[in-house]
């Protein structure tokens, strides 16, 4: 959480997270300004979050992106509105770290990306398989039939000569 004068951008209060992610005590950061810490590129970025508050009454947890004093990149989302202190308008801003959650985010993408494509994979080889397996059903149509045939045929031309066990197997 940032507290800074919107008319030249200084900060005039901070707290411990801020100073922590900076590396920066309180007493370091406030009467410095976003652009010294790095954490705006220039005060024209600064200036366009300035406009969109006064032009949309505030800024609703935009992601943005901050180089971090130690070099990393880090993603946050950042909210902000004009509040008005001592008579003079000032810029508060909130800005909660979601690197991990949008390092998640994007493997969770992969792995449905991943998912998708094995879906597709397992959905085309279920085709060949019921193609298979109505090819093999038809192919052993014929000598299924010739074999119950056959069957039929022992039974009525030879039925008094077979004990019972041999008929119900017939008959099966």
């Amino acid at each position: 959480v940032t507290i800074s004068r919107i008319k030249d951008g200084v900060f005039i209060d901070v707290n411990e997270d801020f100073c922590r992610a900076f590396s920066r005590t309180r007493e370091e950061v406030i009467g410095t300004t976003g652009v010294a810490l790095g954490l705006w590129k220039d005060l024209d970025e600064r200036n366009e979050v300035v406009k969109k508050n006064l032009k949309m009454g505030g800024i609703f947890n935009e992601e943005r992106t901050m180089q971090l004093p130690n070099g990393k990149v880090s993603t946050v989302l950042f909210s902000s509105d004009i509040i008005t202190i001592g008579g003079e308008p000032c810029l508060l801003t909130i800005s909660i770290e979601i690197t991990e959650r949008k390092k998640a985010e994007e493997k969770l993408r992969e792995t449905l990306a991943e998912l998708e494509q094995s879906s597709t994979r397992l959905k085309a080889t279920n085709k060949e398989l019921e193609s298979f397996s109505y090819s093999v059903s038809h192919d052993l149509r014929a000598p299924l039939r010739a074999v119950d045939g056959f069957s039929q045929a022992l039974l009525e031309d030879y039925a008094p000569k077979l004990d019972e066990t041999a008929r119900d197997y017939l008959r099966r």
